[in-house]
């Protein structure tokens, strides 16, 4: 007899995001920065798109200590031509389509890196920029360009 699987936390916070990412197309959250190792395996992502239209974000989280476990997750739902749209947005931001790209905070050590992971038709696309948010004096004109755009989607969706 094969033992069952062990219960998953969820679907956000396995390593292995294949099963994720056939699913869902888009993923925005943070990772790393001055935190306990294996903190990213419990952070819940800032917003998620699902194929099927449903939207999670994070919502605000009280300041007490200790934090409550878990962070209030609000649950809505979009159409699927609006999740076209929201690809189509990533796409105008050169999220989409094309190789892996990471933007390092050469400046910052300790800032947590914003992630998007986007799912288009040409496949998965992960790119990450270091610092979010904060100027650096070793930013190139490409660096600062694509961190305008990425910041415009961001603060679209």
């Amino acid at each position: 007899m094969r033992r069952p699987e062990p219960p998953q936390l969820g679907g956000f916070v396995r390593l292995d995001r294949s099963g994720w990412l056939r699913r869902n197309r888009l993923r925005i959250g943070w990772q790393g920065g001055f935190v306990m190792p294996g903190t990213d395996l419990a952070r819940f992502p800032l917003l998620a798109v699902a194929a099927n239209g449903t939207v999670y974000q994070v919502g605000a989280q009280i300041d007490i200590w200790p934090t409550p476990l878990l962070p209030p997750v609000f649950i809505s739902h979009v159409s699927p031509e609006q999740v076209a749209a929201l690809l189509a947005q990533a796409a105008e931001a050169g999220l989409l389509p094309g190789e892996d790209t990471f933007y390092p905070a050469l400046d910052v050590a300790d800032a947590p890196d914003m992630v998007f992971e986007i799912v288009g038709p040409d496949g998965t696309r992960r790119t990450g920029f270091g610092a979010w948010g904060l100027d650096q004096p070793s930013m190139g004109d490409a660096e600062i360009a694509a961190r305008a755009a990425a910041q415009a989607f961001f603060d679209a969706v």
